[in-house]
């Protein structure tokens, strides 16, 4: 069995006919067989496990000298690019701003890894100055001249505020649409902001499904904030429409799709949790950073994701491997690792008993869902974990509910600010309308939330920054890209089901210019779905630990699935 390399990049594969070589390269993941030539193709990720299966069989596998040029001049790329993850030599730069030592470091492997690879993926903790490094090679490089950066539409200011402070010879454009009128849209308006002669533009991802200047752009670099934005690996979505009273299935191209056919020739992708919930979100997010680092999505699932007969996720394999292969193109340092004078997380738990009331109001909730799940088996465990949040907002104040009952958790949120002193609070809740409500109820700090635009919150936040405030209530919206070094206590008065948002809060705090340990509270009204919660949490967090972390994983490491979620609903299928 020979291995050759083709043009394209994928690998040739020749041998005489020979039934038990057939069956050896039928269970290669992305093969393919062309008739007309008579040979067989098989991605680059495919010789290893080629190569494994074969061992196994005592077949030899012969690679040709340009398939083994090839992998050696990889090799040496790679390890190079390890050796630049560790230079912390100084080198100048032009601004004002003293680099940390692993931020030399950072800089350097992101211009080792573009010269080499055409891209990388940036995954130091949030906190750690991922917007500086990359600024950084911009100016280091005259010839970049055309720059994409995708953002949140939340950090599109905060962008702009870095550059301004670490790089302000940089020019850029931030496109808004901000000075429409009757005469001129705001699609008018971004046009024209597309068209500047600066060198950087920043907008954030939804417009690459509006405007149309950034597919035609050639550009020279793309850096990709917040990348798990791109964490659904199909490019295109079924959107049923109704037309002359028939409704009609289109394919349409997604917010994914769209970023990954921009035309660029190097690409950044920045990531403080570049895996949430799924392995498959990795491949996403470093096929776009590096395309075909991690083969075809669908060979990817093939070779990782082991399912069940009728298509449900059993567990994940070969994890190992992944992290072998992405390894050379990815940096990721942890806060404890590089800022050894940082002060602490300091963690604890205020437990909140409801009251009669609120078990009254909270018991049939859970019934009625029980119920609802035992009616329709086919409701998978994302429907139920969205049913949950009806658990989760009945806990947090019934008012969410239409219910006038008071709220343990409310009244808990008056003691702890009572009780704060001269230290600065920031709560975070998921529910936008709970934001709303603690904001009324309680004055005299500010609101963080989708509905405040981008250049209100960056006034609240500089203003929090400067002394003014003494609390303030956000949602997700304020857990992204922002710092608020001010405050000293996070409050997490519910938790999302992901742990990785989890520590994006707390890194609004923890992070570079905090000066005094934070004091991580978390809210948990005992005996209902925020006790619970905390399994679907630590069964995720182990994932991310399995990927990215040297933790030894839990062997029950896989998603929740119907039956567990039901475990926390107090149902026990199978006696059922």
């Amino acid at each position: 069995m020979l291995v050759d390399l083709l043009n394209r990049g994928a690998l040739k594969v020749t041998f005489a006919y020979d039934a038990r070589l057939v069956q050896l390269i039928k269970r290669v993941p992305g093969k393919r067989w062309n008739p007309d030539d008579k040979y067989w193709t098989i991605p680059p990720t495919g010789l290893r496990p080629l190569q494994q299966e074969a061992a196994r069989l005592g077949v030899t596998i012969r690679v040709t000298e340009r398939v083994e040029q090839a992998l050696n001049l990889g090799e040496e790329r790679r390890q190079k690019l390890i050796v630049e993850k560790t230079d912390t030599s100084p080198f100048p730069l032009p601004t004002d701003t003293v680099p940390y030592d692993y931020q030399y470091s950072g800089i350097r492997f992101l211009k080792y890894a573009l010269h080499n690879f055409k891209g990388a993926l940036l995954a130091d903790d949030m906190g750690l100055g991922k917007t500086f490094m990359s600024l950084a090679l911009i100016v280091m490089h005259e010839k970049v001249r055309t720059v994409l950066i995708l953002v949140p539409a939340t950090l599109k200011y905060v962008w702009a505020a870095e550059i301004e402070k670490h790089f302000p010879q940089l020019t850029y454009t931030v496109i808004d649409g901000k000075g429409g009128t009757r005469i001129k849209s705001a699609a008018e308006v971004r046009e024209e902001q597309w068209a500047e002669d600066t060198r950087i533009k920043i907008c954030n991802y939804e417009l690459l499904l509006r405007d149309v200047f950034p597919r035609l752009m050639e550009w020279d670099l793309v850096i990709a904030d917040e990348a798990t934005r791109l964490k659904n690996y199909r490019k295109t979505r079924t959107v049923t429409r109704t037309e002359n009273g028939k409704e009609v299935r289109k394919r349409t191209v997604t917010t994914v799709g769209r970023a990954k056919a921009l035309n660029r020739k190097y690409t950044i992708a920045l990531s403080g949790a570049p895996v949430e919930n799924k392995l498959e979100e990795l491949w996403s997010i470093m096929d776009f950073a590096i395309e075909g680092v991690l083969g075809e999505g669908y060979v990817f699932v093939q070779q990782h994701v082991v399912k069940d007969r009728w298509g449900g996720f059993i567990r994940y394999q070969g994890i190992q491997q992944v992290k072998e292969r992405i390894e050379p193109f990815y940096i990721r340092r942890r806060k404890s690792e590089v800022l050894k004078d940082l002060p602490d997380k300091v963690y604890s738990d205020v437990k909140v008993e409801l009251s009669y009331r609120g078990w009254a109001f909270y018991g049939p909730i859970q019934r009625q869902i029980r119920e609802e799940i035992a009616d329709n088996p086919t409701l998978t465990a994302s429907n139920i974990l969205t049913m949950m949040l009806r658990l989760k907002q009945a806990v947090d104040d019934p008012r969410l509910l239409g219910e006038k009952v008071k709220s343990t958790k409310t009244a808990m949120i008056g003691d702890i600010i009572e009780g704060a002193g001269e230290h600065k609070i920031v709560f975070f809740t998921q529910f936008s309308e709970y934001a709303d409500l603690l904001n009324e109820q309680f004055d005299e700090g500010a609101l963080i939330a989708g509905h405040v635009d981008a250049k209100t919150r960056m006034a609240i936040i500089n203003t929090f920054q400067m002394g003014e405030y003494p609390y303030l209530f956000c949602t997700e919206a304020a857990a992204y890209g922002v710092t608020l070094t001010a405050a000293d206590i996070i409050v997490h008065i519910d938790q999302p089901w992901n742990p990785a948002r989890m520590r994006q809060r707390e890194d609004r705090l923890h992070r570079i210019g905090q000066e005094n340990s934070v004091q991580v509270v978390t809210m948990r009204a005992d005996r209902t779905i925020d006790t619970y919660v905390q399994k679907i949490l630590h069964q995720k967090m182990q994932l991310i630990k399995q990927v990215l972390d040297d933790d030894i994983p839990d062997e029950d490491s896989a998603k929740l699935n119907r039956a567990e979620l039901m475990g926390l609903l107090g149902v026990d299928e199978d006696a059922a």
